[in-house]
């Protein structure tokens, strides 16, 4: 499952491209309407403090109980800076019923100097 996009004006969506690939491949469903990013704001990779990481992501996302109750999910993200945004999914995933979660990410930003 794709964790939601901020740039909504791609027209080619990475992480979703990825998700459908898998899915075809592995013959399992990719579940790109389970999670709904509530609010807007900037690439969290530019945001270096983890107090205003987590405030921007307290109550941004929402999770469709019925699409992964019961269910093992593999949530992917493009970027893996601190984990702050996978976590805060996983929480909402795991309150909503979710079995187990697994995550991968395509690429690690560095750290600060």
């Amino acid at each position: 499952m794709p964790v939601p996009p901020t740039k909504t004006y791609r027209k080619l969506q990475p992480v979703a491209s990825l998700t459908d690939g898998l899915g075809s491949r592995l013959k399992i469903p990719v579940a790109h309407d389970a999670i709904r990013k509530l609010k807007k704001f900037a690439e969290l990779k530019n945001v270096h403090d983890a107090e205003e990481r987590r405030q921007l992501l307290e109550g941004a996302f929402e999770v469709k109980a019925s699409r992964i109750r019961g269910e093992r999910v593999l949530l992917v993200d493009d970027v893996f800076r601190s984990g702050a945004t996978m976590n805060s999914i996983t929480e909402e995933l795991l309150k909503s019923g979710a079995d187990t979660v697994y995550a991968f990410a395509f690429t690690q930003t560095r750290r600060r100097g």
